[in-house]
């Protein structure tokens, strides 16, 4: 059921992670939402939707904000088809590898970003930046597993002689 609402999914976690988290004010490290939830379809739905939603992703979040519209888009596609391409040994392992995939791209992620501050000459502690990053991973992580065993189970619950139904 949930299939032919992938957009709204990936618009849901867009909104919540730019828009609903940022205005909490006693969060200071919170999930990437967006993120989660693009590895979440790509590691359901394959390569393809991935990497699509995470170009859609991430080119809304480079328009919409004083994001680099480049870095972002390139960084949300790429982590969607990292993901999609784990997605036939994610159906297997059923949560230990989704939630490894996801913690991975939320570090593959932050080290562009780190990178890009490297490039730019940028002053950073490095300390508090390596702390958040693997506290964000985790809260990430853990974020994308309901998201996931939702996405999971409405997409393969129903079968009929061995094809999927309702997709």
């Amino acid at each position: 059921m949930l299939a032919r609402f992938k957009w709204l999914i990936a618009a849901a976690c867009f909104v919540i992670q730019y828009t609903v988290l940022p205005m909490i004010p006693a969060i200071e490290l919170y999930p990437d939402v967006a993120l989660a939830g693009v590895c979440t379809l790509a590691l359901v739905y394959g390569p393809g939707v991935g990497m699509f939603y995470g170009l859609c992703v991430g080119v809304l979040a480079g328009s919409l904000f004083t994001l680099s519209l480049a870095r972002t888009a390139l960084t949300y596609s790429l982590l969607g088809l990292i993901c999609g391409l784990l997605s036939n040994r994610a159906r297997a392992s059923k949560l230990a590898l989704p939630l490894i995939a996801v913690g991975v791209a939320q570090v593959l992620r932050q080290g562009v970003d780190i990178a890009y501050l490297m490039l730019s000459r940028a002053h950073f502690d490095t300390f508090t930046l390596i702390s958040r990053l693997s506290g964000s991973a985790l809260l990430t992580a853990l974020c994308a597993l309901p998201l996931y065993w939702i996405m999971y189970h409405s997409n393969f619950k129903y079968r009929v002689i061995g094809k999927r139904v309702g997709t």
